[in-house]
């Protein structure tokens, strides 16, 4: 996704993102613009995590902003679990054989022999 941006201007991004953050932490505009970009670098989930962690930790204000900062990973979230569904369904329907648990979504690998 990110992979086409030159590292010196991902760089500037990351530094601006942080410096922006550091000057209005209470903002959730500046968050969401720095979740934004740094969904869009690429750089990693687990990046994106850590900053969406601190977001919610430092985000003050109205209600509806402190929810919108809350809500921003959830929607990535709930678009990864509708996708596990959508393949375990499609599993079933071709009779692999798949197990749900309340958790989430695993898959059994069973190795298949042919015999003639």
């Amino acid at each position: 996704m990110g992979g086409g941006h030159d590292p010196s201007v991902r760089g500037e991004i990351v530094r601006l993102g942080e410096r922006y953050s550091a000057k209005a932490p209470e903002s959730s505009e500046v968050w969401l613009a720095r979740l934004e970009a740094e969904k869009a670098l690429g750089e990693g989930q687990a990046r994106v995590e850590e900053v969406w962690q601190l977001a919610r930790e430092k985000v003050k204000g109205e209600e509806e902003e402190v929810l919108r900062i809350w809500m921003w990973g959830l929607e990535d979230e709930q678009a990864k679990d509708q996708r596990k569904m959508h393949e375990v369904k499609q599993k079933n329907r071709l009779g692999l054989n798949t197990d749900v648990d309340v958790i989430g979504v695993t898959q059994r690998k069973h190795v298949v022999t042919w015999s003639s």
